[in-house]
């Protein structure tokens, strides 16, 4: 599209030039178009990396600007608003160190790429519920000697939540009917809705669905680019159809992408 853009650009240039100038010098009506064009190209390039969080020097520097709470690119609109309205920050303590007065007024970070794949310690949407839990390592990228940690403590949770914990976070999340779990899930009444920071884009936006029902959780997957694979305790990984409900037995590792979480419990119904 841009290389279309840079000859329309170039042609409509040399079109448009004085007489004199098209007879008597074409190659300067060239270089002019030329030069327009790929002034088009770059103004149509950075647009289009804008909207991912990249700029011209985050890719000469890899770096990624993204949102402190969710790890997604922030638009514009968003930024100036907070820098407006400083109830619309992201609390302090959702930044990685100590943030710049720019940071902290759009409440945008810069993610350093050439560290990892996803830099940013993953932080969950407010309607996610995080409890206070140990954090703990999945069994499949641990490291020799390492092992899954003790399941996530409960203090904070319900009677009758089902209670998930996450690899990557020191936090657990909690769910009653019905949980939506993706780079950015639509939010829906009723639904627990997990936004997981993925800067890799393993993700898909809505990548996986946990449902309760008579006592037990089954998960979906949701057509995801990058599919979902379950590990039941002492079972072999089985990858997940999609749009099948499958039954999750407790302390089931569930991986999606670079992501995985574990089903640490299942609250008594009408408890």
């Amino acid at each position: 599209m841009t290389l279309v853009a840079a000859s329309a650009v170039a042609a409509l240039a040399a079109a448009s030039a004085p007489t004199g100038i098209r007879t008597g010098f074409p190659w300067f009506a060239a270089l002019v178009g030329a030069a327009l064009g790929l002034a088009a190209a770059a103004i149509a390039h950075g647009a289009v990396q804008a909207r991912r969080g990249r700029s011209l020097g985050g890719l000469l520097t890899k770096t990624r600007t993204v949102d402190a709470i969710t790890g997604l690119p922030v638009p514009w609109a968003t930024a100036i608003t907070r820098v407006a309205r400083p109830a619309k920050r992201p609390p302090k303590a959702m930044f990685p160190g100590e943030p710049g007065p720019w940071q902290r007024a759009t409440g945008r970070v810069n993610a350093d790429l050439s560290r990892g794949r996803d830099p940013l310690s993953p932080s969950f949407a407010a309607d996610a519920r995080p409890l206070t839990a140990p954090a703990w390592t999945d069994p499949a990228s641990a490291a020799p000697g390492e092992g899954a940690t003790p399941r996530a403590a409960l203090t904070d949770a319900p009677p009758q939540a089902v209670v998930i914990s996450f690899s990557a976070a020191n936090s657990a999340h909690w769910f009653i009917d019905a949980c939506a779990i993706g780079r950015n899930p639509a939010r829906q009444p009723g639904v627990t809705s997990i936004a997981v920071p993925d800067l890799s884009r393993t993700l898909s936006q809505t990548h996986l669905w946990l449902e309760r029902r008579d006592g037990a959780v089954y998960a979906r997957d949701l057509n995801s680019a990058n599919g979902t694979v379950i590990e039941a305790p002492g079972q072999r990984p089985v990858a997940l159809t999609p749009q099948t409900d499958v039954r999750l037995a407790v302390g089931t590792t569930v991986r999606m992408g670079d992501h995985s979480f574990r089903l640490d419990s299942i609250g008594k119904d009408g408890a």
